[in-house]
């Protein structure tokens, strides 16, 4: 948290933080997301898959549910994976993107674009060499 003072007055802006979804933050991004991403499966259903996913024995250490927090609100989420691919024949350390989400009544204010980058500064400090972002959204 900073303190801004101007002309006596005094303003706190909260430091946003990236960090793993836990427990109801979880939920929260499920329900989030199942309109958009749900194919056809009802909320519970959805929920129960995208659960059982993330924690599965092969997502560990390569799937992660990420969210960008200011203070205690995630104000956007996303799904991080650690992948392989290559280039020219030379292997690659890929940082693979989906299913990035704000609720609506906070979109339009930076807050996906700052978690993107602050993922992508984390993700390149592990080592990744290229982004990859992962997109099926259907247009009506």
């Amino acid at each position: 948290m900073h303190a801004h003072y101007q002309s006596g007055h005094v303003s706190v802006v909260q430091m946003a933080v990236l960090r793993d979804l836990a427990g109801e933050e979880r939920a929260d991004y499920f329900r989030g997301i199942q309109p958009i991403w749900g194919g056809g499966l009802d909320e519970a259903r959805f929920g129960l898959f995208q659960r059982r996913l993330a924690d599965s024995p092969e997502a560990a250490g390569r799937y992660r549910l990420l969210g960008w927090f200011e203070g205690a609100r995630m104000v956007s989420a996303m799904k991080a994976y650690d992948l392989r691919g290559s280039c020219a024949r030379r292997p690659l350390k890929l940082f693979g993107i989906g299913a990035v989400f704000t609720p609506p009544e906070l979109r339009r204010k930076g807050h996906a674009a700052a978690m993107l980058r602050a993922a992508m500064d984390d993700y390149r400090r592990k080592g990744a060499q290229a982004a990859v972002l992962f997109s099926d959204i259907e247009i009506e």
